[in-house]
């Protein structure tokens, strides 16, 4: 993503969005804004604006003015941002991840002892990366061989590994076998809510895993279980488009015979439409015009959808 609006920090990279957004922000340190970089504004307080120790020593604990990220960040060009809670991660144009921030629960995945990491340090994956995701207290990645990696806290089974390990240091190969994926099928996109993740494939499949408490693994077993410790295939909705994790709510965008936005898991703030409630089972929201582009976000209780209508093409 070009942005990044986490808890009490936000990042953003160059490019004419950050333009805008260093406009509003304005520089402190006089930076001209098209030099290319990675920019970090908010709290700071767990490292999560990445500027290093002795900046967050003088500053305080917040930083009112967007500043450019520190370290190796400088010398390579991110393409995508993650972060939801404490850390931050950052895909750059060579497949290599980069990770900052709260380390408490190990969701940078470094081998590190400190409780935090003051500026980006090198994830250790031994094949390019072409997706992750950030959650509360845990990290997703997805290399260029289809494998899906995770790390961090894993106290409602998070990570979707199969283990009732609390925590997971170092990034660990998600079981891909127990996914049934065909032949030609391969996961393409990864995505973390507060405490529980998800995957897509190419074909429009979605598994999910980790904690169930308000519904969101629309899991059909009845009483619904509180947790899920491996990703398990939702049922009803396909193809899936598109996917967005909030703090405990989910949304889809399908299109063919399922067209639509579809949404479960917690609605008590209304994030699920006019319906007060928790939804267990994918529940039909908002209908798409055929072939529509929708970008989704689900916020911490809140939700966007963004519809694009295909526009013909004339000769």
């Amino acid at each position: 993503m070009d942005a990044v609006a986490a808890h009490s920090h936000s990042l953003f990279l160059d490019g004419p969005l950050s333009s805008a957004l260093l406009l509003f922000f304005y520089l402190s340190d006089g930076s001209d804004a098209a030099s290319g970089g990675v920019w970090a504004v908010g709290s700071a307080e767990h490292g999560e604006l990445g500027v290093g120790a002795a900046v967050v020593a003088s500053s305080g604990p917040s930083v009112r003015h967007a500043v450019r990220v520190a370290g190796a960040l400088a010398h390579v060009r991110v393409v995508r941002l993650a972060s939801r809670l404490t850390h931050c991660l950052a895909l750059d144009a060579h497949g290599s991840l980069w990770a900052w921030g709260s380390h408490l629960h190990r969701q940078l995945g470094l081998p590190l002892d400190a409780a935090a990491a003051y500026e980006p340090m090198q994830v250790p994956l031994s094949r390019p990366v072409i997706a992750a995701a950030a959650g509360a207290f845990h990290s997703l990645a997805l290399d260029d061989q289809g494998t899906v990696w995770a790390w961090g806290a894993n106290r409602r089974g998070q990570l979707g590994l199969g283990s009732a390990a609390s925590v997971v240091a170092m990034p660990t190969r998600v079981p891909m076998e127990k996914l049934a994926l065909t032949p030609d099928e391969r996961i393409v996109d990864v995505h973390c809510g507060h405490e529980f993740s998800a995957l897509r494939s190419d074909r429009g499949r979605l598994w999910l895993t980790g904690c169930n408490a308000l519904g969101q693994l629309a899991l059909s077993q009845l009483p619904p279980p509180p947790l899920q410790r491996e990703f398990v295939a939702v049922q009803r909705v396909a193809p899936v488009a598109a996917v967005s994790l909030g703090y405990a709510h989910v949304l889809a965008a399908c299109h063919g015979e399922q067209e639509g936005v579809w949404g479960w898991g917690s609605g008590t703030e209304h994030q699920l439409g006019p319906q007060r409630a928790v939804l267990h089972e994918p529940t039909h929201l908002l209908a798409l015009p055929p072939r529509a582009l929708v970008t989704l976000s689900a916020g911490e209780t809140h939700s966007l959808v963004m519809v694009e209508e295909e526009q013909e093409q004339r000769v």
